[in-house]
C-alpha cells in the first residue's frame, strides 16, 4: 500500500513539474507558440497533449482503484484478527470448563442408574445395551452412559478427532452454552439422546420410527424447531453438541462392530433405518448439523462416500480410526441447509436436567 501511494505521488509530482515547465520557461513556451504556427502540427501536438494527460488520469485512477482495494483488503484482516482473537478466547475458556468439571470427583457408577424425567417412561433396554425412554407424545431418547474417568469399560465424556488426519480438529471448535451439559452428564453418569433422527408429524418435530426427516434446514432454524420440543422446565432439550456426538459414537463404536451404512433413496428419506444400542440413524451417509462451531461456520457431523472407491460397499470403521472416505467434523455456513445435494443432513437432540 505505501508503495501505491509513492507511485500517486510520483504521478502528481510529474503532472506539476509539466505544468511548471509550460508556465514559466519562455523559450519552451516560444518553442511551443512556433509550432503551434503550424496547423497541423498544432493539432498533432494538442491530440498528444491530450493523450498524454488521459495516460496519466487512467493510470493515476488505476493506482487510486488499487489503494482503495488494499485498504478494504487490510480493514478486513483486521476485521478477521479480531473475530479470531474472540474465537480463540472462547476455545480456551471451553477448554478451562470442561477442565474444571472432568477433573472432580463424581458418585462411583451413577452411569448404571439412569433417571428417567417427569412425564417420560421406561420402554425397554438396559443401561448399557440401550435404555430407551419416551414422553407422553411418545418421543423416544436413549441414555447414552459415559464418566470422567479413562475406563475401558465406559466412555469417557469427551471430544475426539476420529480421523488420523481429520477435516476440521475438534481443538479449534467450540459449543455454546456447554457448561450445563457437562456438569449435568458428569453429576448424572450420563446423557439423553433423540432415538432417531428429528422427523416430521402432522408438521411437528417429533423423535419416532418411520416419520420423514426434517432435513432442508439451517442450524439456526433446527434450534428453533428443537426450542418447541420440551415442555418440561426441568429439562433440557438442545441440538446436539461436539460432546454428545463423540461421546456416543465412542460407545457405539466399542460396543459394537460397526459399519457405516449407506443409504441410496434420498428423494423420501424416513427414521428408522439402521440401529445400534438402540439409537437409529447415527451411523449412515446422512449428515447431521450440530451446536459446534469453527470460527463463524456451522459442524456438521457424519460419514462421506467416495463412490469412486467404496464402490457402493459398506465401509469398515477400524480401531485406529475412519478411512479417507469419511471425515468426522464438516464446516458450512450459517445459512446452508444441505452439504451437497448428495450429501442432505438432519439433526437430532440431548436430553438433560
Amino acid at each position: 500500500m505505501k508503495s501505491e501511494m509513492f507511485v500517486i505521488g510520483i504521478g502528481l509530482a510529474i503532472i506539476s513539474i509539466i505544468i511548471y515547465l509550460v508556465k514559466n520557461f519562455k523559450e519552451l513556451s516560444l518553442f511551443i507558440n512556433k509550432i503551434k504556427e503550424r496547423k497541423i502540427t498544432a493539432i498533432i501536438y494538442k491530440i498528444l497533449i491530450i493523450v498524454v494527460i488521459c495516460c496519466i488520469i487512467y493510470y493515476i485512477y488505476n493506482l487510486c482503484l488499487q489503494l482503495i482495494k488494499s485498504i478494504e483488503i487490510t480493514n478486513l484482516a483486521r476485521e478477521n484478527d479480531v473475530v479470531n482473537e474472540y474465537n480463540d478466547k472462547r476455545i480456551f475458556d471451553e477448554w478451562n470448563i470442561y477442565r474444571t468439571a472432568i477433573n472432580k470427583q463424581y458418585e462411583k457408577n451413577i452411569y448404571e442408574k439412569p433417571y428417567i424425567p417427569e412425564g417420560f417412561s421406561y420402554v425397554e433396554g438396559a443401561w448399557n445395551t440401550g435404555f430407551v425412554i419416551q414422553d407422553e407424545m411418545q418421543n423416544q431418547y436413549v441414555w447414552v452412559p459415559c464418566t470422567n474417568e479413562e475406563n475401558h469399560e465406559i466412555t469417557k465424556l469427551e471430544r475426539k478427532n476420529f480421523s488420523k488426519e481429520p477435516f476440521i480438529s475438534k481443538d479449534i471448535c467450540i459449543n455454546e452454552g456447554c457448561e450445563k451439559f457437562i456438569s449435568s452428564t458428569l453429576e448424572n453418569g450420563g446423557f439423553y439422546i433423540s432415538r432417531y433422527e428429528i422427523g416430521k408429524e402432522n408438521n411437528l418435530p417429533v423423535s419416532k420410527a418411520g416419520v420423514k426427516i426434517f432435513g432442508n434446514i439451517t442450524r439456526e432454524e433446527a434450534k428453533q424447531v428443537v426450542s418447541k420440543m420440551n415442555k418440561n422446565v426441568n429439562l433440557q432439550c438442545e441440538l446436539i453438541n461436539g460432546y454428545a456426538y463423540d461421546t456416543t459414537l465412542s460407545w457405539l463404536k466399542t460396543t459394537n462392530d460397526i459399519k457405516v451404512n449407506e443409504v441410496d433413496n434420498k428423494n423420501d428419506l424416513k427414521t428408522g433405518r439402521f440401529q445400534y444400542n438402540n439409537i437409529y440413524d447415527f451411523i449412515d451417509n446422512i449428515l447431521e448439523i450440530t451446536a459446534e462451531s469453527s470460527y463463524g461456520t456451522v459442524i456438521v457431523r457424519g460419514f462421506l462416500f467416495d463412490m469412486e472407491e467404496s464402490m457402493g460397499n459398506n465401509i469398515l470403521l477400524e480401531s485406529t480410526g475412519y478411512n479417507n472416505n469419511s471425515f468426522d467434523r464438516i464446516s458450512i455456513r450459517e445459512e446452508d441447509n444441505y452439504y451437497t445435494p448428495e450429501h442432505i443432513m438432519g439433526f437430532r437432540t440431548v436430553l438433560y436436567k
